[in-house]
């Protein structure tokens, strides 16, 4: 039996388009190794401690991206950056709340409800609102987000 955690951000389908993600299964059989795929599709069998410190590096330096596409007012690379960030590890607050400022600044009150439910085991509600009001301090308004709101 396998236990099996899959995240996909920004698939785009099979036409040659770049796919942002990164899957992981762990076979029960040997439960201090986990199998995971990276963004290019390699496997990685790794015991397990190692694997977390690796994907936890990833979703560190996606969320870094996150932060500066945010700051240059990128929506696209925001979302793509976090949905990385989180694929590799869904414990980490940062992505949800940097989701949740833009679905806030979208208006958009049930996405950025959907991203605190998401963010619940990683912080508390309150610890997540004064993360999302950090990241809702950016002045410049954001690329796409009138193309969201009419969709």
């Amino acid at each position: 039996m396998q236990r099996h955690r899959s995240a996909v951000a920004g698939s785009r389908g099979h036409a040659g388009r770049p796919r942002d993600h990164v899957v992981r299964a762990t076979d029960c059989s040997a439960p201090r190794y986990e199998l995971w795929l990276d963004q290019s599709f390699k496997p990685h069998y790794e015991p397990r401690e190692q694997a977390e410190k690796t994907l936890d590096g990833i979703a560190t330096e996606s969320i870094e991206r996150a932060k500066a596409a945010l700051a240059a007012a990128d929506i696209k690379e925001v979302e793509r950056f976090t949905g990385i960030a989180i694929s590799a590890n869904d414990r980490r607050a940062e992505p949800f709340a940097i989701r949740a400022a833009i679905r806030r600044r979208q208006g958009n009150k049930a996405g950025e409800a959907v991203m605190a439910k998401l963010a619940a085991r990683a912080i508390g509600e309150a610890d997540f609102a004064v993360l999302v009001d950090r990241y809702c301090r950016s002045r410049r308004p954001m690329q796409g987000v009138a193309e969201l709101r009419a969709a």
